[in-house]
């Protein structure tokens, strides 16, 4: 249990590294994070390349941001904050196995 308390706080820390996407790009890998993050019934806005996630249409949970191959993910509020997480490590997850698919 202490080593996923470790993986979470280190991810909240200094955010998921993206290096291992081809062809890389900030705003084309932010369009595809909103695009999942809405497929799975988030309620998602975009402003100023921040990504602003809840889990209804009245209050934000988190921003995510993605810069210099790192998103990162600030949280606004406790509630709800451990399940955008997951889904976060999921869309890595997404992301990585499309990619290894593409090669």
């Amino acid at each position: 249990m202490k080593d996923l308390k470790d993986i979470l706080r280190r991810s909240v820390k200094n955010g998921f590294d993206l290096s291992f996407a081809k062809n890389y790009n900030d705003k084309k890998l932010l369009q595809a994070l909103y695009d999942y993050l809405v497929k799975n019934y988030y309620f998602c806005s975009m402003e100023n390349g921040i990504v602003y996630v809840g889990i209804n249409i009245v209050e934000d949970i988190a921003e995510v941001t993605i810069k210099d191959k790192t998103m990162k993910v600030k949280s606004l509020t406790d509630k709800g904050f451990f399940e955008v997480l997951l889904s976060l490590f999921k869309y890595v997850k997404h992301l990585s196995s499309s990619i290894e698919e593409m090669s």
